[in-house]
């Protein structure tokens, strides 16, 4: 595979991933609730998995199960906010404000690890915070509650990242992984038993398949296959166009109502991840390194 065919992959991946947020916003409005829409897609993503990885999955060590088992609740926590929160705010709202987790992560690295960051990071989160209130305040200057809850699942998608950061060098990735699903499925299932349950129809089923096999299962397959064969910075600069396709399908299939504050938050939203992904001090650290 050349790195061509790998960056159409990841074009690929971020295009379906950013499909994830109206089949979200379908199967709620088809009634499911968050909890069971939820548990489904993980429980789906989890199985194929396991069916997939069960020979290397023998191999497994503790510290597999710990650092999946640590990421899994959080990129639960992730989720299960950013699903309930899709219940009162559009798709599009919410796949701008979901990405505001790479802002995140340098902060939580300031925060607990004493980085540094650049002046153009720090000019993307300028530009990020400038975006969420184009995209959420009010002219009283609240916010939506679903708003606010999205961005506590950019909270929780952060702090996975970061853990996964720290466990993957020590890590079978595929277990890692694995465990990881489960986790969420597990979490996802038991949070379910506590709700109640509707009866899954033809239009929430296709949602629900969608998320677990092609968002989770097929997308997370073609990016561990497809980032081996291109640069660092180039996987995180094609994916971080999630966001981008997210609110486009959420305003193609959806119908989401296209303003001038969605447009003017979305770009500033845009133009911040990218300034993160790709600060040229980063990528010419990462050149160096690489090199050496």
């Amino acid at each position: 595979m050349n790195s061509k065919i790998a960056d159409g992959l990841l074009l690929v991946v971020a295009i379906i991933w950013g499909g994830g947020f109206p089949a979200v916003g379908l199967a709620i409005e088809s009634g499911m609730g968050p909890a069971q829409l939820t548990a489904l897609r993980f429980i789906v993503a989890a199985v194929g998995m396991v069916m997939i990885f069960f020979k290397v999955l023998k191999s497994i060590k503790k510290i597999d199960v710990i650092g999946g088992v640590l990421a899994g609740i959080f990129l639960f926590i992730g989720f299960s906010f950013q699903t309930i929160g899709m219940q009162y705010t559009t798709a599009s709202k919410n796949a701008f404000i979901t990405s505001t987790y790479v802002l995140l992560v340098p902060l939580l690295g300031v925060i607990f690890f004493k980085r540094r960051l650049s002046v153009t990071q720090w000019t993307g989160i300028l530009l990020m915070v400038l975006g969420v209130s184009f995209l959420s305040l009010e002219k009283d200057f609240s916010m939506n509650i679903g708003d606010i809850l999205t961005l506590i699942c950019a909270i929780g998608f952060a702090v996975q990242i970061v853990i996964t950061g720290l466990f993957s060098p020590r890590c079978n990735p595929y277990c890692f992984n694995t465990i990881q699903m489960v986790t969420v499925a597990v979490l996802s299932f038991i949070w379910s038993l506590r709700m109640p349950w509707v009866e899954v129809s033809f239009r929430s089923g296709i949602a629900v398949l969608y998320l677990g096999l092609l968002s989770t299962l097929f997308a997370f397959l073609i990016q561990s296959i497809a980032q081996r064969h291109t640069s660092e910075a180039k996987v995180g600069l094609i994916l971080s166009f999630e966001s981008l396709f997210g609110a486009i399908l959420s305003v193609l299939i959806l119908g989401d109502p296209v303003t001038v504050k969605l447009c003017i938050g979305g770009i500033f939203s845009v133009l911040a991840v990218l300034m993160i992904e790709w600060d040229p001090g980063v990528l010419k650290r990462k050149q160096v390194i690489q090199q050496e």
